[in-house]
């Protein structure tokens, strides 16, 4: 969740910006938490369909420690279920 919140929090300027001087439909709209949160559980499962990521280098720095933390907490029960 705080996560999902950080990503968000890091990426409505950059979106907000795009759609308002670049012209660009907003594909990846950060207003809603969902959007922020269906990144979030993506990255860190390791599935990474590609339909909604950060365009923000803050947003990727932020990804990437969300892809350590998912390796580390499925490696984790991993080795507590063997």
């Amino acid at each position: 969740m705080v996560a999902s919140f950080l990503l968000r929090a890091a990426e409505m300027p950059v979106d907000d910006y795009k759609a308002m001087y670049k012209s660009e439909v907003k594909l990846h709209n950060w207003n809603y938490y969902w959007n922020a949160f269906w990144c979030t559980y993506i990255t860190m499962t390791t599935v990474g369909y590609g339909d909604i990521y950060p365009d923000s280098t803050m947003g990727k720095v932020i990804c990437v420690f969300m892809c350590f933390w998912g390796n580390f907490l499925i490696s984790l029960i991993i080795v507590t279920l063997s």
